[in-house]
């Protein structure tokens, strides 16, 4: 007989001994003494090689059973931290904005002085508790178990979806900007609300009011929904910051919405107003950049940023929108404002590119010249010398 093959032969040895082999092998030695005529002995052959081979893949699926089953227990295990730590407690110091990325694929963004602990972690469920602060989540939709987040006056409950959490001594506000989550509570209307893309809801503590009375229309009750649709309910600052700050940027963009950038911008501080132009640009979205880059110079041109969001502001215009007039101011904006040693090379040179392909000509020639006087050996000579030939 030949040498059986492995897996076959590892089976054998390690599922049959040799005790089990002599009992297979007498059964069939009694069958074929008991049928005498040559076809029987034949079939009967034919019988003991098929109750052999039935023997031996019995044996072998268990032993591939008994194998497989730690790995198939491990696949449908609790979530863990994406670099296979445990998840466990999630804090946050008061300086820090901290994203977690977790095995299943999800995210959880924690906002400064922020806490968040496990109290289930399994193949169908995860279950934490927010007990302080702010945090965002992207929960990987179809995933096999739902998400409960505890957060004192309400119970937030998800499959798939993305909605950030605010937790204070007197309320709760739930945020969802995509998919459906369910908030439960005794201070909930209904003790239960149905949340969708870009509605909101706030659970306050109000021990004077029952948590189902009738209200008046003028006040609202402890916990209705406050709004629903991105102009009536933008996303907090503290949830597109978090995504942006993480370099999520089209998380943060999203979040935002269609408008939601020129509405940061309206009230905005220099630093906002530096970020909500990255998550534009970075996002796919120059177009939205614009007008924060453009207040920003106009309104803080003291400000040490400012020279920087105009040359920022030239690239823009420049590479992405096409505008090369416009370009070409931003670019002579950022020279005038001082715009770092570093930069200023490239400044010009990049003036003199708008400023040619903006058929401005006398302009780039005057820009070149410049160049070619305080840069005499520049790195960007061959450039310039492209768009405005030496006279």
């Amino acid at each position: 007989m030949n040498q059986l093959p492995w897996p076959v032969r590892k089976v054998i040895r390690v599922g049959l001994d040799d005790l089990a082999v002599e009992r297979i092998w007498k059964r069939v030695r009694r069958r074929r003494a008991e049928d005498r005529k040559p076809w029987a002995t034949s079939h009967a052959r034919v019988v003991a090689a098929c109750t052999v081979t039935l023997a031996l893949l019995m044996v072998a699926a268990g032993v591939m059973l008994q194998r497989r089953a730690p790995s198939m227990s491990r696949a449908g295990g609790p979530v863990r931290l994406l670099g296979g730590g445990e998840l466990g407690s999630m804090v946050t110091p008061s300086n820090e904005t901290k994203p977690f990325a977790l095995s299943d694929g999800s995210w959880v963004t924690l906002r400064p002085n922020s806490r968040i602990d496990v109290l289930e972690n399994n193949e169908v469920a995860l279950v934490t508790l927010l007990s302080s602060g702010s945090a965002g989540f992207k929960v990987n939709p179809g995933g096999p178990r739902r998400w409960t987040i505890e957060c004192g006056l309400a119970t937030v409950e998800v499959v798939g979806t993305r909605f950030s959490l605010l937790r204070e001594p007197s309320r709760v506000r739930v945020d969802v900007q995509h998919g459906v989550v369910l908030v439960r509570g005794e201070r909930v209307r209904d003790r239960v609300q149905r949340l969708v893309d870009g509605q909101w809801l706030e659970v306050t503590a109000r021990p004077d009011t029952p948590p189902n009375a009738e209200q008046p229309r003028a006040e609202a009750a402890a916990s209705e929904p406050l709004g629903s649709g991105r102009a009536a309910a933008p996303a907090p600052d503290a949830v597109w910051k978090d995504f942006a700050h993480g370099g999520d940027y089209a998380e943060a963009y999203g979040l935002l919405g269609p408008g939601g950038v020129r509405r940061v911008d309206d009230s905005a501080s220099v630093k906002d107003l530096l970020t909500v132009a990255d998550v534009a640009r970075l996002s796919g979205h120059p177009e939205d950049a614009v007008p924060a880059l453009q207040r920003l110079i106009a309104e803080h041109s003291a400000d040490p940023n400012a020279p920087i969001a105009a040359f920022t502001l030239g690239r823009v215009e420049l590479d992405t929108l096409g505008h090369p007039a416009q370009a070409a101011e931003a670019f002579s904006r950022a020279i005038a404002l001082g715009v770092p040693s570093g930069l200023l090379e490239d400044a010009y040179a990049r003036l003199v590119e708008a400023r040619s392909r903006a058929n401005d000509r006398a302009g780039a020639r005057q820009t070149a010249d410049e160049y070619r006087a305080r840069f005499p050996d520049g790195a960007r000579a061959k450039d310039v010398a492209r768009w405005a030939p030496a006279r």
